[in-house]
């Protein structure tokens, strides 16, 4: 295979995956976008300010900024509000977690912000902290200057931090989105899902027959081969195929569905070759073969010399009948759609290489789950002049799948 099919093969197998797993990116989406309204919002911190200028100033205007921060974080201004009988606290939690300054370059003008989840406490912060900054700043003497309160902090009216819920929806949901896309791809590398030719020949080496998708057939009513897509596929395989038995085998689960397809291939094959229907139900290996289940039941006379007659065998879960390598030629494989690559190798493994003939996916989104009646055994060949009792025969077969 080369890299542009390997590219498509994983596309494919992708995009499997997202339709089918889709519902984890929505509920990832949904999930991380709901998030902020699970978990408490945190309080809202109202901030204050206070202005600070140097009416007169005496030292060199670019050292002023780096001398105000000096001043301000040197640990006066935090004790001086810390000793303030409405604040109290540790010195060493107030800046600049509750208190900070804003000193510009090149400006005479500095902000002292008092910040709390109450507006009135901010308030009195930044102005208790403007006050001591001022006494400390005007400590300096000749050389530096005179500074004073310019105004004082009011109230503020709205927090700095308003929780923004559409916003972290958002931002949530896209999250949710990244992480949904990323399990999808995580399962389509694990899983590896069997969707189309390119994906079985990479598991067995062997070709695709066809992808039969089932519909929910209406009550009392077989549908006619030609009205299921993909049986025409399989059609022209098996009317290549050589002459003998061929093994349907698929899981247990499949079972159902394996015994529609059976039927209606049988219905599609019979205007083209001499073919016969045999069910092999999972019994004891002796009986079966004793009464000529697997083995012993004839096969019918070719009706043309060119291609002789084939066997359609119902057959059962691999390794359930001993003696299916020794008495059938063919075997052909089928699997629900999207099956795990690895469970494709592992009904494989119970048959010789050269016995498997081919795959048939099956996808059964839309068809309801039945049970099986003991409906005929041995589907008998037609004559030339019996092909339309051959094929009503083969739908009866079918008709015995009831819901």
């Amino acid at each position: 295979m080369d890299t542009s099919d390997d590219q498509l093969s994983w596309a494919t197998r992708l995009l499997w995956t997202l339709r089918n797993y889709g519902w984890l990116v929505v509920v990832c989406v949904l999930g991380f976008a709901a998030l902020p309204l699970a978990v408490p919002a945190p309080s809202p911190m109202y901030e204050a300010q206070a202005l600070v200028i140097t009416p007169a100033l005496e030292l060199d205007p670019s050292a002023l900024p780096r001398f105000a921060e000096a001043v301000f974080t040197s640990g006066a201004v935090a004790r001086a509000v810390a000793a303030n009988p409405a604040i109290g606290g540790s010195p060493t939690e107030l800046i600049p977690n509750r208190l900070d300054i804003v000193a510009p370059e090149d400006s005479i003008v500095f902000t002292v912000l008092g910040r709390n989840d109450d507006p009135t406490t901010a308030a009195r912060l930044a102005n208790v902290a403007a006050a001591a900054f001022v006494e400390e700043l005007n400590k300096g003497g000749a050389g530096v200057g005179s500074f004073a309160v310019h105004t004082e902090a009011r109230v503020p009216s709205q927090a700095v931090n308003p929780p923004d819920l559409s916003l972290q929806a958002s931002v949530g949901a896209i999250a949710g989105g990244v992480l949904g896309l990323g399990l999808i791809a995580l399962i389509a590398v694990l899983r590896h899902p069997v969707v189309e030719a390119a994906g079985v020949r990479s598991a067995l080496g062997t070709p695709l027959l066809g992808t039969v998708l089932l519909h929910r057939p209406a009550a009392g009513r077989v549908p006619a081969p030609k009205d299921v897509p993909g049986i025409t596929a399989v059609t022209r395989w098996l009317a290549d195929a050589p002459p003998g038995r061929i093994l349907f085998a698929s899981s247990l689960r499949l079972t159902p569905a394996r015994h529609h397809l059976l039927a209606m291939l049988a219905v599609a094959l019979s205007p083209l070759r001499t073919t016969s229907v045999l069910s092999a139900q999972p019994r004891d290996a002796t009986q079966a073969h004793s009464e000529g289940d697997l083995g012993t039941e004839p096969a019918p006379e070719p009706r043309d010399g060119s291609r002789g007659p084939i066997v359609l065998v119902d057959g059962v879960e691999m390794l359930d009948t001993l003696d299916q390598m020794l008495t059938l030629a063919s075997v052909v494989l089928v699997v629900r759609m999207g099956a795990p690559r690895a469970t494709l190798r592992a009904m494989a493994s119970g048959y010789r290489p050269e016995d498997l003939f081919g795959v048939i996916i099956v996808d059964t989104r839309q068809i309801r789950r039945r049970t099986v009646t003991n409906g005929p055994r041995v589907v008998a060949a037609p004559a030339d002049d019996e092909r339309s009792e051959a094929a009503s025969q083969a739908a009866k077969w079918y008709g015995g799948v009831h819901t």
